[in-house]
């Protein structure tokens, strides 16, 4: 039996590979399309159609990620991947095919693309959903082993912890997890933004391309991404699919004088299972103190987003382009450089947070890299200004990770993804506002106001690090105090939780006429039907 649930217990690991190999190629797609894409608008479009089709490409996005992540529960995760897949292919073989302005808008609309270089729509909020359930899958798994292991012989006992130290664990164990996500995405996204660079240098000085047909030719390999990346989620296990369940009254097979009750093991909050009843919600957030929490962060994000978009990858290619003349090899190079930069910044982010806590390490590794935004345009030279764009991606992927963990764990798993479509579904939205700022700025032939949007983007970023020191707090603190109220408790205080046969049982149901049929399954045969959901 025990070999069994070991094996059993190895499995989540498999979505985890794939997910982290389907963020490397997405990325790299992305890091690609950031060298040219402002690029490639400003030399086919008008600046007014520039900015219509910008703010349908980020609208489009929002609305995208909140449906999906709102709905991926009730349809299944591996659906809502398929899905985006499928639209990023359209986007991309669209913009190969054609450079009509109404098609093109179109499929920015309905398409899924990141002029920013980021990853913040559906993909990214869905991914951590699933690897959040299926570090909480293996963490249970293993303390429910080690009880066993110990001769306990019935459910965790966790009393001895307090809510803080397992909200410790959950933040640093997931930060790890996320800084390796996040090394892996911003690598790909060197890789991408390099071969781009001299991919396009190697079709237009060599095989008598014009620009725009380079920068099509893009867009073809963006949509064979998209297709590689459907293959893979295709192949994901049915595990991560969130069981969608209607509510219903839980089974009462509580103790009666025929026999004991079938224990029953509750899991924290920070590791709740798919088994939460969440059924009957259509937009994905429950919980009353979930939405107010979710509501502080993403207004917190849309401040951040909206400084973000104003200094995007794209904008920085466009503007190196302009104001110190790069080439397409060197942009490629140059957004190569910060990537590979904020690949390695990532490598000891765990071991920070967990020296530090998640937010210090958040406002203390952001509050630089905003104030050498603002110096990039102020440098003398073109070789200092990319030395200070390459400087400040040094604690770019200290403070992402931890951003991301930070805001899995303060939302239980059941609400996960929704949470996380709301957070980046406005951070699209916020980019879509700054891009009426940007291009306006961007036409206009003085090199102050091209610069301007790097400035005020530094200057709004460090007023929102003062609003994650001011309210993250808070919400840490009443998500350790819900935490509290949940936390695993022997079976003896007849709590609420998940029997042996994997339904709910009811804390205040009076006793059973009829005894259980089976018999009470250990701790470790519990935890592990969790993990061996079939295929």
């Amino acid at each position: 039996m025990t070999g069994g649930c070991w094996q059993g217990a190895l499995r989540p690991e498999r979505e985890t590979v794939h997910l982290f190999l389907t963020r490397g190629i997405r990325r790299f797609a992305y890091g690609a399309i950031a060298v040219i894409f402002f690029l490639y608008f400003k030399l086919e479009f008008s600046s007014s159609d520039i900015t219509g089709i910008l703010v349908g490409v980020f609208l489009g996005e929002w609305a995208t990620t909140l449906l999906l992540t709102m709905t991926g529960d009730r349809i299944g995760r591996r659906r809502a991947l398929l899905l985006s897949s499928t639209l990023m292919f359209l986007l991309g073989i669209t913009f190969f095919l054609s450079s009509n302005t109404i098609l093109v808008a179109f499929a920015g609309v309905i398409g899924i693309v990141s002029p920013s270089g980021g990853d913040m729509g559906t993909f990214a909020a869905v991914e951590q959903a699933i690897m959040s359930d299926t570090l909480a899958r293996r963490t249970a798994f293993l303390k429910a082993a080690a009880a066993e292991a110990n001769h306990n012989g019935s459910a965790v006992d966790e009393t001895a912890a307090s809510a803080e130290q397992q909200r410790q664990e959950a933040v640093t164990q997931f930060t790890r997890m996320l800084s390796w996500y996040q090394m892996i995405g911003s690598a790909a996204a060197a890789a991408g933004a390099l071969t781009c660079g001299f991919a396009v240098a190697l079709m237009t000085d060599h095989y008598g391309f014009t620009e725009g047909e380079a920068y099509r030719g893009i867009y073809l390999g963006y949509a064979g991404s998209a297709f590689a990346i459907a293959l893979l989620y295709a192949t994901l296990p049915s595990i991560v699919d969130v069981p969608f369940q209607s509510h219903r009254p839980p089974r009462r097979d509580t103790e009666s004088a025929a026999g004991p009750a079938p224990q029953v093991m509750e899991l924290p909050a920070t590791a709740t299972t798919a088994m939460s009843c969440c059924g009957g919600i259509k937009l994905g957030i429950h919980r009353r103190t979930t939405a107010k929490r979710v509501l502080a962060l993403a207004s917190l994000f849309f401040v951040d987003a909206f400084a973000g978009g104003l200094s995007m990858q794209s904008y920085m290619s466009w503007w190196f382009h302009v104001r110190w003349n790069f080439d397409h090899k060197l942009l490629g190079a140059l957004l190569m450089g910060t990537n590979i930069i904020a690949a390695c910044s990532g490598i000891f982010v765990s071991r920070i947070v967990k020296r530090f806590g998640p937010i210090p390490t958040m406002v203390g590794s952001h509050i630089p890299t905003n104030i050498m935004m603002v110096l990039i345009v102020f440098m003398p030279t073109a070789w200092s200004a990319a030395a200070m764009a390459l400087l400040r991606c040094v604690l770019m992927n200290v403070y992402i990770p931890v951003r991301q963990a930070f805001t899995n764990t303060v939302v239980p798993s059941d609400e996960r993804a929704a949470g996380n479509g709301i957070t980046m579904s406005v951070r699209s939205l916020a980019i879509a506002v700054s891009v009426i700022a940007v291009v306006p700025m961007s036409a206009s032939p003085s090199a102050m106001w091209q610069a301007a949007p790097f400035v005020i983007s530094g200057g709004l970023k460090c007023f929102y690090d003062v609003g994650i020191f001011l309210v993250c707090p808070k919400l840490q603190a009443e998500a350790d105090a819900e935490s509290s109220r949940l936390t695993v408790r022997p079976p003896s205080t007849a709590i609420a939780g998940i029997n042996a046969e994997g339904d709910v049982v009811d804390a205040a149901a009076p006793p059973s006429v009829n005894p259980p049929s089976r018999a009470a399954a250990s701790p470790l045969t519990e935890a592990s039907s969790l993990l061996r959901t079939a295929d």
